[in-house]
């Protein structure tokens, strides 16, 4: 059994060599083989040469760059498409998970033989630090979602899930959007296969700043992105992303 782990990172070089060690740290515990993929998105910082020191240091970990900035829906299924892995999931690059909540969900995907499980901060809401603007525009925007698409879950957009390879395959058939609204893209392909999408509570924090105006300002300009990325699925007819072309780029 192998687990691949997909990390995409732009411009994180102040924290990706933390954050990777202490994921390896903590998969190191399991008793199955893993991997870690670190997707960089066209990364301009020292992302590349710090993932590499990580990398001489852990040989469980495999680089993936390319030079345009293509957006974290590129991101991921670029590196779904390099997964060797059975299972294969992926994690934000600030660690804002939890890392036992992380194992927790890896656990329960491999010994239930789940297809899709995804972390949520709001099935419960317990155990999570998180700007009050944030939480509110979370929830208005999976109200959006699910009115849209039914999926039935609290929350499409934390950066937390794993995939069967019967999942991934899916995914990496069909999916399009390249930017943030990709969790409901994949959601939203999974759903229309009949497939069960479980969500699991997780701890979870938000690295950065906690400022009501700030985030606002963050909301606005994502946000309205994500819707439009969103209804898009809806109104229009999108081709599947071409990780080829991405890497390439």
């Amino acid at each position: 059994m192998k687990v691949s782990v997909i990390i995409p990172t732009y411009n994180n070089g102040d924290i990706i060599f933390e954050t990777l060690s202490e994921i390896i740290q903590k998969m190191n515990t399991l008793k199955y083989l893993f991997e870690i993929i670190v997707v960089s998105d066209g990364s301009l910082d020292n992302t590349i040469s710090e993932v590499i020191k990580a990398k001489n240091q852990y040989s469980e970990i495999r680089l993936i760059h390319y030079s345009m900035n293509s957006g974290k829906g590129a991101a991921v299924t670029v590196g779904f498409a390099h997964a060797h892995g059975e299972y294969v999931g992926f994690l934000d690059a600030d660690n804002s998970t939890n890392l036992d909540s992380w194992i927790e969900i890896l656990n329960l995907a491999v010994d239930e033989k789940y297809d899709c499980i995804i972390g949520s901060r709001y099935k419960e809401y317990q155990n999570i630090k998180q700007p009050y603007i944030r939480k509110l525009s979370g929830f208005t925007f999976n109200r959006i979602v699910n009115s849209l698409f039914h999926l039935g879950v609290k929350d499409t957009q934390c950066g937390t899930k794993v995939f069967s390879r019967k999942s991934v395959d899916i995914i990496l058939s069909h999916a399009s959007l390249k930017g943030f609204g990709f969790d409901v893209d994949y959601l939203n392909l999974i759903k229309k296969n009949s497939i069960k999408i479980i969500e699991y509570q997780i701890s979870w924090i938000h690295h950065g700043d906690f400022g009501t105006w700030n985030n606002l300002l963050i909301i606005i300009n994502i946000g309205s992105s994500m819707l439009s990325e969103i209804l898009s699925l809806k109104t229009k007819k999108i081709n599947p992303i071409n990780w080829k072309e991405i890497i390439n780029s």
